[in-house]
């Protein structure tokens, strides 16, 4: 299991020197990584409880959401199966032939990318993207991952 994003984000402040709670750094830390196991715990549980929905009987705009939502979830916490959830999310909406939502997976799969250090395909993503038409959030998310 890769280790969870807040766990780099407190190594980073601490070894920033900044401090969320004006505590002492090392304590905050502690504290933290004593309650690593209930943070996993809370993350798999909603992480499941998603997976649960797919189980039902769901629309193909429903199974867009939830895979998305997935993809959150995993996004800065298994790398691997946030790429899983949004090849899914592509995939479907290439089915559901919904440029929106297919902008909006590509534009998830180049963030993907990036935060990967995989920055010759964000790029090719941005270049690929540069000629779609996106309605205001698109164009918000596509700006950020420029």
């Amino acid at each position: 299991m890769q280790t969870p994003y807040f766990v780099i984000s407190l190594v980073y402040n601490f070894l920033s020197g900044e401090s969320a709670s004006g505590k002492d750094i090392d304590t905050d830390m502690y504290e933290a990584l004593n309650k690593q196991e209930i943070f996993l715990h809370a993350k798999q549980t909603d992480i499941n409880d998603l997976k649960d929905k797919l189980t039902q009987d769901t629309s193909d705009e429903e199974r867009f959401a939830i895979f998305t939502q997935l993809y959150g979830e995993y996004q800065s916490f298994i790398l691997d199966s946030a790429f899983v959830y949004i090849t899914k999310c592509i995939d479907l909406a290439k089915q559901l032939d919904d440029s929106t939502k297919l902008v909006s997976s590509y534009i998830h799969l180049g963030n993907l990318y990036t935060f990967s250090g995989l920055y010759s395909e964000a790029l090719q993503i941005f270049e690929d993207l540069k000629s779609q038409k996106m309605d205001t959030p698109e164009r918000l998310r596509y700006c950020h991952l420029a």
